[in-house]
Order: structure tokens, then sequence, then C-alpha cells
């Protein structure tokens, strides 16, 4: 035993009604039980008996069991988080304690296997005896694990030697760590049985998901292998995603090469893709009522303030003339005093340090400006609306008509001279 605290626990059949129980630890006194289980604490280390009997009303004994076991706490070695029990060695004989709290990311029927980690790193316990029988929850805190530490295709695993306590926590939050494909795939033990997630990659392959099959996820320039490996997981049998997603996923590996996969589908995000679209002035569009132009747009999935910014870029085509750059948080730009030309707008979202997203996210059009100028002593006749009033304002010569058909008694043409 890796404890010096210990429970015997023991069961018995067709006692009678009038039965009593005892122990009696190595050579000592009879201590008188009610029932199973018999706790021990404290005990030296050295190996131990413990005998167990049953009595009938005259105090005799009725039928017995013996059990022996042995107390070896100074073997065990200590370590306060998983990194340190990473370098620990793997001989398959050390005996580890784990005493800072871990958290589980995932159990599994197969092997009895649990995902654990903490700020430190992840390691994978494989309990295929069912040494644990203690009942957790995902996202339990567990405290004080024993174990040795064993290799399978040089993936370092934690076997128990002995159950745990309950949880030490509940429901605790664990967020992925953010990698990047290529840190995965060069530096494998730094991620090993960690949860992680990899940010806008997509599945080269199509088709449905096969258990035990190796698939490919990619961010346009590394990759790295998806293995359908767990027979539990909801997206076995189902449609492989297309396009871009989040992707969480455990780090694991088979000798040097690196290999993810991930619990259930939850953990395959769809992106919804960030856009822009300016929707004035339209592409190719004439504008002639005015020489101020106000431009507007709108962005998709991005919160202006928070997730980016836009830029702008204003360029005179035939000049070849910058006539306005910058940024803003808004859905609009005014450009005053615009000459008649031709002009290409271009906005495009940024990072809020005003770098660009790979890829950009813009949009452009090109527009033209033509607006006529009138001259006021011309004898030409300009109509045009006041925006303040319902008056029609006429601007130009003045046109006579005779006879008015408003006018029937006095002609309106200039008397001569």
């Amino acid at each position: 035993m890796y404890s010096s605290d210990v429970d015997i626990v023991f069961t018995y059949n067709n006692a009678p009604e009038s039965a009593t129980f005892n122990y009696v630890l190595n050579s000592d006194a009879p201590v008188d039980i009610t029932g199973s289980p018999i706790k021990l604490t404290g005990l030296a280390e050295q190996t131990h008996t413990v005998t167990v009997n049953m009595l009938n009303e005259l105090e005799e004994i009725v039928v017995s069991d013996i059990v022996t076991f042995t107390v070896d706490v100074s073997s065990i070695i200590q370590v306060a988080n998983i990194a340190e029990l990473r370098a620990g060695l793997v001989d398959g004989t050390t005996i580890y304690e784990l005493t800072g709290e871990a958290f589980i990311t995932y159990q599994r029927a197969t092997r009895n296997q649990k995902y654990i980690q903490d700020a430190t790193g992840g390691i994978l316990i494989d309990d295929n005896a069912g040494i644990i029988t203690t009942v957790y929850n995902q996202y339990d805190g567990i405290t004080g694990i024993k174990g040795k530490l064993s290799l399978f295709n040089q993936l370092l695993q934690f076997v128990p030697v002995e159950n745990t306590a309950a949880a030490s926590s509940t429901d605790n939050e664990i967020i992925p760590e953010v990698v990047q494909i290529t840190d995965v795939n060069t530096t494998i033990t730094d991620y090993e049985s960690e949860l992680v997630e990899f940010k806008n990659v997509s599945f080269v392959e199509t088709g449905v998901f096969v258990l035990n099959t190796n698939y490919t996820l990619t961010d346009g320039t590394n990759d790295i292998i998806f293995s359908a490996s767990f027979v539990e997981a909801d997206y076995i049998g189902e449609p492989i995603p297309e396009g871009l997603h989040n992707v969480t996923a455990f780090v694991g590996r088979y000798n040097a090469t690196a290999q993810v996969v991930s619990r259930d589908f939850a953990d395959i995000v769809p992106v919804l893709q960030a856009s822009i679209m300016i929707t004035y002035p339209t592409d190719g569009s004439t504008i002639t009522l005015s020489n101020d132009v106000t431009a507007t747009w709108v962005v998709n999935n991005f919160d202006l303030g928070t997730d980016g910014e836009v830029t702008y870029t204003l360029k005179n085509t035939i000049t070849s003339t910058l006539e306005a750059t910058g940024t803003t948080q808004d859905l609009s730009i005014e450009f005053l005093g615009l000459d008649n030309a031709t002009y290409s707008l271009e906005v495009e979202l940024v990072d809020m340090s005003g770098d660009p997203f790979d890829p950009i996210i813009s949009s452009s059009v090109n527009f033209t400006i033509n607006v006529s100028k009138i001259d006021e002593t011309s004898e030409f006749i300009s109509v045009y609306p006041n925006p303040t009033t319902d008056i029609i304002n006429i601007k130009g010569c003045l046109l006579y008509t005779s006879p008015s058909p408003r006018d029937r008694t006095r002609s309106r043409m200039p008397s001569s001279a």
C-alpha cells in the first residue's frame, strides 16, 4: 500500500441477527466494529495483518478472514504539478504522487482513461485495471493521484496504483490554449495530452469520419493528423465538416508524429467569416447631384471597436492623387468637395493594432462624380427644389407668354417705346 491510511472492506452472508464483528490488527487487542469498512489510519511502514471475525451471541468466533498487506510510503515521490510529473522516471516502478490539483478534461470507458491537466501541462491517466473507482465528472478537480509512468507509442501515461479521493473541486472552467499547427508538430511533448485549440483550420478530406482513420487538418500552410480514434465520439460516421473551423482537440502522438483528436462535434466549431461591403456609392456608379459623398458600408461577424476597426482609402484615379485615408469605427465616412473625376474607394477590416487580417478582409468600388456647373447669368433655365420648403426655384431669363391664360384682359408683352 502507498498510504498509511487504509480502508479494509469486507462482506458476509447468512449472518444471524445476533452476530457481532471485531477485528485484530497484527497482535493488538480485538476492536469491536458494526460493519464494513474498517478505517485504519497512521499505519507504520511494515507488513500488517488484519483478521476480521464474526462472533455469535456467546462471543465465540464463528468465521474469520485474514488480509495481509504492506505499507510503503517512503518510496513515493511527491510532485507538485504535471510538469514535474512528466519529468519523472519512466520505469514502470517509481511511484509518484501528484499533490497539486489537476482537472479532468475528458474521461472514457475505454481503458478507464482520463485526460487531466493543470496550468503546467497535461497527461493521460491509463487505468486499464480499473484502480480508480471514485466517480468524477468532466472538469472536476482531483488531488493526490498516485501512480507510475509508462509509454505507449511514445505517449506518456500515468498508471494509477490506488483509488483516489472524491473530487477536490467541481465545475472548473478549462480554456484550451490556442496553438499553431507548426508549434505542435515541432514540440509535441510541450502539448502532449493537453486540450488545445486550432483557429481557422479545415479538413482536407471529404466524406464521413470513419473510426480509427487519420485525416488531415490544415491551416493552409501546415498540416497535422486528425485521428478519429474515439469510438464514442458523436462525429464518427458523420460528414466531415467543410470550410474553416476552430478545432479543440487533445494532442497525442504515434511515436515521433503528432496527432490530435477531438472529444465530440462540439469541439469543431464553424468559423463565421468576417466581411465588409460598401453599400454606397455602388461600383461603376456616377454621382451627378453633389460633390459631397457619404460612403457607407456594412460589416458582418465583426464587432467594431472590439474585434478591430475600418481603414479607408480614397484615390482620384485620373490624377492618381490620394484624396483621403484614415481609420474609423463607424459605418460611414463623409468626403466633401470632391472634384468631378473618377475615384476608387477601398475599406478594410484591421485589428485593434491596425494590422490587417490574413486573408485580407476588404471591399472596393470605383465611382465617378459629374456634377454640372450652372452660370447664374446664363439664359438657360435651371430648375431645382428648395430642400427646406415646397418651393421650386427657377433661375435664368424671364419668359413671357401673351396672352396669359390667367390674364385675359391685359397683354403681358413689354410695351413698345
